[in-house]
């Protein structure tokens, strides 16, 4: 997914930094109390789990020739293993399957797999998912900002509230990300708002749906290929977490976003910019 020009370099750099921030699920259920230890994290029974995630992003960017379309897909597995830790929970993981690929018309279409993934997953997180990362999965022979594994922590760890709560309920939690690819450092700003919708049954299990709604700021400035680039991007990401009380886990996300904003590089008019993307996280072995 390496573009060949700076609009190409930027383009996918923004695309990256706003994948990486998605988390979700969905579905209204009846309303009813929510026990108090319901939404906390714990070892599980057993202490194992397999994550797989997808995400699709696709970025237009408006040229004087027309729209010049930038893509990327990827899905992963991830195996993952829990134990108790003095400040709660140790979370280490190994990804175990990994397939991705991006297009854009200056730089063609790469596909990369397994191969390209390197480290492992540690951090501790506490019962809401405040996390103390160690070390996170990264892709080599790729631009440093591409990586889908940057913000593991909240796409499968989402901030849960303090103590008790009821449907109608929220609580907030907020996240900057920073990324330096190919000289053009980007920040992208996520403030999500969760909302405790209340219980339901999917395959004869019982679990609880929340809501998530995500403001999202992208602003980016630097120099690539010698030219001066800046850009900004805002929207939304909604969705809906599914979350299992008996395993102390989330078992499914799913969320749509949209942005929009604009690019400007010296001598050319600005250039406008949009953004859509889809994301999902699935507990596999439920």
């Amino acid at each position: 997914m390496t573009g060949k020009t700076p609009t190409a370099i930027f383009a996918t750099t923004v695309a990256a930094a706003a994948a990486s921030a998605m988390a979700g699920a969905a579905g209204p259920g009846p309303d009813g109390p929510i026990p108090a230890d319901t939404l906390a994290y714990r070892v599980p029974s057993p202490p194992t789990a397999v994550y797989r995630s997808s995400t699709s992003v696709t970025m237009s960017v408006g040229t004087a020739m027309g729209p010049m379309n930038i893509t990327g897909e990827g899905t992963f597995t991830l195996d993952m293993a829990f134990e108790d830790h003095a400040d709660g929970m140790r979370v280490t993981g190994t990804v175990s399957s990994f397939e991705g690929s991006g297009s854009n018309p200056m730089g063609g279409t790469q596909s990369f797999g397994l191969d390209a993934v390197t480290g492992s997953l540690d951090m501790v997180i506490d019962h809401r998912g405040e996390a103390e990362i160690a070390s996170t999965p990264d892709l080599q022979g790729l631009e440093g900002g591409m990586s889908p594994f940057t913000a593991i922590n909240t796409a499968i760890f989402p901030l849960l509230p303090e103590g008790p709560v009821e449907p109608g309920a929220t609580w907030m939690d907020a996240d900057t990300l920073s990324t330096n690819v190919a000289g053009i450092e980007t920040t992208t700003t996520a403030v999500s708002t969760y909302t405790l919708v209340g219980d339901t049954v999917v395959d004869g299990r019982g679990l609880t749906k929340i809501a998530m709604a995500t403001e999202m700021t992208v602003e980016g400035e630097g120099n690539a290929g010698g030219m001066s680039i800046s850009q900004n991007m805002s929207g939304t990401i909604n969705g809906v977490i599914l979350w299992d009380a008996e395993r102390g886990l989330v078992t499914r996300t799913e969320t749509e976003q949209s942005l929009e904003g604009s690019m400007s590089m010296p001598g050319m008019p600005s250039s406008s910019v949009s953004m859509t993307g889809s994301g999902s996280v699935l507990l596999e072995n439920r």
